[in-house]
């Protein structure tokens, strides 16, 4: 039904967008975030 659908969509693209290793930044989008924001922490800016 629609609900199912919604709910498959929603999961594909919460994988997509955090959890799947993106090719270029060899790593999870949400991994390379939060390494930047740790790094530019550290380093003050």
């Amino acid at each position: 039904d629609l609900g199912e659908l919604i709910e498959a969509v929603a999961k594909t693209l919460y994988y997509y967008n955090n959890l799947r290793i993106h090719t270029g930044l060899k790593t999870a989008p949400v991994k390379f975030r939060l390494d930047r924001e740790y790094l530019f922490k550290e380093m003050g800016t």
